[in-house]
């Protein structure tokens, strides 16, 4: 899965992950691989769902190149979503998620 120039998703590693988190009000983090089928399937579902919410920072990172982000929030199964509000994780879940569990893992209002 390469970087594409016109995706909504921001693709974070170990030299701009602190300045995007500080950065953004409310990061959906999505934890993933290339070797690792789910986290393919949520590719097409985290796409659309940057593109609809504008307001929102869908962010990526690799487990296979990031092992210190890894490390840092001891993710141990992909893909795994962590919600994080003003620098702080609020929420996770480990597994693919179709759009509308996506759109309610990001809805933290109604928590």
């Amino acid at each position: 899965m390469k970087n594409n120039q016109d995706s909504a998703i921001l693709d974070l590693d170990d030299k701009n992950f602190d300045s995007t988190l500080k950065k953004e009000k409310l990061i959906p983090k999505d934890f993933w691989a290339e070797w690792c089928g789910p986290c393919i399937m949520m590719s097409s579902i985290l796409e659309k769902f940057a593109s609809e919410t504008k307001d929102i920072k869908v962010t990526k990172e690799n487990a296979a190149i990031n092992k210190k982000i890894i490390e840092k929030y001891q993710i141990k199964g992909l893909p795994q979503f962590i919600l994080v509000k003003n620098g702080k994780e609020i929420k996770r879940f480990a597994g693919a998620m179709t759009q509308a569990a996506l759109i309610k893992f990001c809805d933290y209002k109604s928590e």
